[in-house]
Formats: C-alpha cells, structure tokens, sequence
C-alpha cells in the first residue's frame, strides 16, 4: 500500500503496475514490475505480465498509469520470485483467458497438469497467493457481478474497430470464456489496484463494482 497514479517513484520487484483504459478511470490492465525500477509517468518499464501472451522472459516494456505495493517479507518476495521463476519454464504452456481468471488445464486420463490459463488479473493474483502465501481478493464466487457496460469499459483500449462492434466485441468475450448473457463474476485488474491501496489488514479485500475505476 498504497497507490498512486504516477508521477515518478522508485520501485522494487513485483510491485503491481496498472494501465488505464481509453475510456475513463478504468485500469484495463495489471502487471508486475520486473525488477527495481525508477517509473515516471510516459516511460516504459519491464512488466511481468499475462499480455497476452504470458510474458515473463523476457519481460514486456509497459508504459503504467498506476504504480501499488505491498510491502513483502523476505520470505514472501523469495517465494513470490520462486514461483515466478517456476512458471517461466512453463511460458509456453500458459494461455489468455477472462473467466474463470485462472485454470489448470489437465490430461483426462492421467489428470496431470499439462497447461495453465490466466487472464492478466488472474496471474499477477495467483503469484501473490501461490508465490508470496499472500491471498490479495476474496474468492472468485465472491466477487462483484458486473454487467457488459463495465467488461466494455474495461477493455475499451482494445482494437477500435472491435469496441465500437458489439456483435465482433461479444464474440471476442465468448472467445475467453465471457458467456451468455451476463452479469458475470469477473476478476476486474481495478480490484488488484484497490486490494493493495487498502492495505494488508483489508485482505482478502472484498471488491464493490466501481471498483474496476481508480481511483
């Protein structure tokens, strides 16, 4: 904690980075930052992120809106580092999705684990649970529902011709597992921002629908 919209700050490793969206205060996208950095607002900064695709090594050069932290313990940051290190012998077996933010992917008749999904805001959460024993959101099923005017205003910095499409945008949804009808329980990277800004004492933090925005 907390977070900020940049000016300029000096970061360590891990430290989550957030990406406005072109419509609003909504953060459309989250990461981690790579390695200690200096972020000034305009500049790009190495990103371990869930792009797609999973970029991890080596990382992606983001230009972040939004800068959060908490602090970690030792054995949290080499946990956090552990895992990520892990997953990035498993970069090609990592695939996009929006929902659910996070999957195993399993051989039918052997059930050992052959590939793994994330959207971004499920990756950067799962690295913190898994990686640092830090459990950031409450349970996916407990999340907010959000209707289609907020999953479009979350992903509005995508292809213009596709936001301003509802047909080709819908069908884009389907394609990551954002079905039917709605509202969905959807793992919103703003919820990642607020979780970190409310502090440790707040988590697991319970996000509201506004939250998608920040601040």
């Amino acid at each position: 904690m907390p977070a900020i919209q940049l000016g300029e700050r000096s970061a360590s490793a891990f430290e989550l980075i957030g990406v406005f969206g072109s419509v609003g205060s909504s953060i459309s996208h989250v990461g981690l930052t790579a390695e200690p950095c200096i972020v000034r607002k305009d500049d790009l900064v190495p990103v371990i992120h869930m792009g797609p695709p999973l970029a991890l090594s080596p990382p992606a050069m983001i230009n972040p809106s939004v800068l959060a932290w908490l602090p970690l313990s030792r054995e949290e940051e080499e946990g956090l580092s552990a895992w990520l290190s892990d997953m990035s012998t498993r970069q090609q077996s990592c695939q996009y999705v929006a929902l659910p933010s996070e999957e195993r992917i399993c051989d039918p008749t052997s059930k050992r684990v052959t590939g793994w999904r994330f959207s971004c805001a499920g990756f950067v959460n799962a690295a913190y649970r898994d990686g640092a024993s830090v459990q950031l959101l409450v349970n996916e099923e407990d999340l907010p529902d959000l209707l289609f005017e907020s999953i479009h205003e979350i992903w509005s910095h995508i292809d213009e011709r596709v936001a301003q499409n509802e047909i080709i945008f819908r069908s884009l949804m389907r394609r990551f597992g954002i079905c039917g009808a709605g509202p969905w329980k959807i793992l919103a990277p703003g919820f990642l921002i607020h979780a970190l800004n409310a502090g440790r004492g707040a988590l697991p933090y319970s996000p509201i629908g506004s939250d998608i925005n920040f601040p």
